[in-house]
């Protein structure tokens, strides 16, 4: 399903899973939460199949959560 994705969907979608695994690994780091990596990787690959098979993110170019940063502008 990426595949079909555009260029602004997939950065959306690529944003969306780096702020979950951040979340995982702050939740990880003080012992809050207590899960393996086969969990950890089972809840980054859902959450990925979510937002592309639903659509979470805007397709619209304009709204990219990446549109400022240095990584949409090749740095």
């Amino acid at each position: 399903p990426a595949q079909h994705l555009n260029e602004a969907q997939l950065r959306n979608t690529i944003c969306g899973v780096w702020i979950v695994a951040t979340g995982i690994a702050n939740l990880m780091a003080p012992g809050f939460i207590d899960i393996t990596r086969d969990q950890m990787v089972d809840i980054l690959t859902a959450v990925t199949q979510d937002f592309i098979v639903n659509g979470r993110f805007s397709d619209d170019p304009r709204i990219s959560w990446f549109q400022d940063a240095k990584i949409a502008q090749g740095y």
